[in-house]
């Protein structure tokens, strides 16, 4: 009797939008979810506290998926909106026509600092240890 008491699973049986393969409930229903899934999760990487810093997300926001197929498959052409078939309106566009990702604002330099300092350390130690090879005494552990 109530319009809340309705299975939503009847939505699928409605009769496709014009280009789409479900129909206008259905697609309220997927559009509402996804709204509340992207503002409810306070790491969605569009939000200011994700895990991406502001260069991350500048960058992210250029991206296409024309760009992430050519990247990563064995294509020559992707068609310019990759979410839609190729036609008039979404010509094909070759592969090396489109940028190539540009990863420095994922580079972490920190990671080679933290590696530069074990190396050095490394090497601080094998010198110490040459010299106890050497002498047959065992270094100060203040020199390690």
């Amino acid at each position: 009797d109530e319009l809340d008491d309705l299975d939503a699973q009847v939505a699928l049986l409605e009769e496709p939008e014009e280009g789409a393969i479900i129909g206008k409930t259905f697609i309220c229903i997927l559009a509402d979810q996804f709204a509340r899934l992207k503002t409810g999760n306070r790491l969605f990487w569009e939000h200011e506290s994700s895990i991406f810093t502001m260069e991350q997300r500048n960058y992210v926001k250029q991206v296409t998926l024309a760009n992430l197929l050519c990247s990563n498959l064995p294509l020559h052409a992707v068609p310019t909106n990759a979410f839609l078939p190729p036609s008039d309106s979404n010509p094909l566009v070759k592969c090396s026509d489109l940028p190539v990702a540009d990863l420095m604002p994922w580079k972490d330099t920190s990671l080679i600092e933290k590696m530069k300092k074990v190396e050095s350390g490394s090497r601080q130690q094998d010198k110490v240890h040459k010299e106890e090879i050497k002498t047959g005494k065992e270094a100060p552990k203040e020199e390690l």
